[in-house]
């Protein structure tokens, strides 16, 4: 037999003060007379309500107008109540190879402060950690915030990242980054909840929010340029995969090494087959399509911006590495497609997001995926830019404390004292 939890009194104050701090929230400023039509709660219901969100500090009243009517009211103007955005702050950060990007924002998502440092690729663990701190404090000081107002603080990081305990899993494209508790290293500095998370899943969920991707729930975030990498949203949901690894894209790797005769996976194909067929060789019986010296790593990035500019000068080689480029983002384009069958492809990553390659990769896609699928997806520049990662941060970070901004509650006091006020004037239904 499942069972319920039990709507007590108090539940039920909480759950209508819910109810009335989500159209604060959504509206910006409401009189009690129009969250009663919204909330559909009772007056004094709604009189409680908001009298427990002002005492968690969460509201307030607002010095609005009074409340339109019809015609001239007589008497003392209605009161107007707000959601009060300054009530808490989030810290979200973006933390990539060659530079760190902090923003705080209020809980209404709105960017009260932003602050990027640039950081050597090479640099150890302790001074990119230093780095981190001094674009945090710098941010919080330019916001006038207190690291002891802080609701949440949100990191984006390369890699494969376990969210549920802020550690980096595993990580190619920082130097001493595997392994490294995130999320202990800035609880030690912001003494608060500490949400890490991988950065192309950030970006997905900030393009979701704010960028090209506003309205979808099926998308992939494409990270193209100096790191590599895919956010994916299914259903409106990140899809992390069971060990946070989802959309790491080190099948690319793969697929360069199948074109040479010393790939790994070129030469463990044939090794298999041979034990398949018990004769022939144990190397590949096909010479490669590429020298195995011209190989590169698209997983770990390419810097994009040389290539289109070598390209249009007319440089051959450049030419020639911007068609593998092309090829391998196509490859994990298709197949990603074929897998995930998303609505909508966002290009992103800085240089990679140029016009000049989304063109390419949109017909690309749609070319090879003719007669494949029914729908191909869209293929979209990031409208966010380098802003996607820490734009998801917060919009990750509001998810976090949104459902919790009423972890304080205890409505007895306020509730109590709407009720006997209401019973000496008349009417005091119970809370709905």
């Amino acid at each position: 037999m499942k069972r319920h939890d039990t709507a007590t009194p108090a539940l039920l104050r909480r759950i209508n003060a819910g109810a009335v701090l989500d159209s604060l929230r959504s509206v910006g400023e409401l009189s009690v007379s129009e969250l009663v039509a919204r909330t559909d709660l009772s007056r004094p219901t709604v009189d409680a309500a908001v009298a427990d969100l002002v005492r968690l500090g969460v509201a307030a009243e607002a010095n609005g107008v009074a409340e339109a009517t019809s015609r001239p009211r007589r008497g003392r103007p209605a009161r107007r109540y707000r959601f009060r955005a300054d009530a808490g702050h989030l810290l979200g950060i973006d933390i990539a190879e060659e530079t760190v990007q902090v923003v705080v924002a209020n809980l209404s998502g709105a960017l009260v402060a932003e602050r990027s440092r640039p950081v050597g690729v090479d640099v150890s663990r302790r001074r990119r950690l230093q780095v981190v701190r001094a674009a945090a404090r710098a941010a919080l000081a330019q916001a006038e915030v207190r690291p002891a107002e802080l609701a949440a603080v949100v990191a984006g990081s390369p890699g494969t990242v376990d969210a549920a305990t802020g550690r980096i899993s595993f990580c190619t494209a920082i130097p001493e980054w595997s392994g490294l508790d995130l999320a202990a290293v800035l609880r030690a500095a912001f003494d608060c909840p500490v949400l890490v998370e991988n950065d192309a899943n950030l970006a997905a969920i900030g393009e979701s929010w704010r960028g090209i991707a506003r309205g979808c729930r099926d998308v992939v975030f494409f990270l193209l340029g100096t790191r590599t990498g895919a956010g994916l949203l299914a259903d409106g949901r990140l899809l992390r995969g069971h060990d946070g690894g989802a959309g790491e894209l080190g099948f690319l790797d793969l697929w360069e090494e199948s074109r040479t005769t010393r790939g790994d996976l070129a030469r463990t194909s044939a090794d298999v087959v041979a034990e398949l067929l018990g004769a022939g060789g144990r190397r590949p019986s096909l010479a490669s399509l590429r020298r195995p010296e011209d190989r590169e790593s698209l997983s770990w990035g390419v810097e994009t911006r040389p290539l289109i500019d070598g390209a249009l000068a007319g440089d051959e080689n450049a030419r020639a590495g911007l068609e593998r480029f092309v090829a391998s983002a196509g490859y994990a384009l298709v197949s990603m497609s074929l897998l995930l069958s998303p609505e909508l492809f966002v290009i992103g990553g800085g240089t990679a997001a140029d016009d000049v390659l989304v063109d390419p990769l949109r017909r690309i896609v749609s070319r090879l995926l003719e007669g494949k699928a029914a729908t191909p997806p869209r293929v979209e520049a990031s409208t966010l830019g380098t802003r996607a990662v820490v734009l998801g941060a917060v919009r990750h970070g509001l998810d976090y404390v949104e459902p919790r901004l009423l972890d304080r509650f205890d409505g007895t006091r306020a509730y109590d004292e709407v009720r006997a006020g209401a019973a000496n004037g008349g009417d005091a239904p119970p809370p709905r």
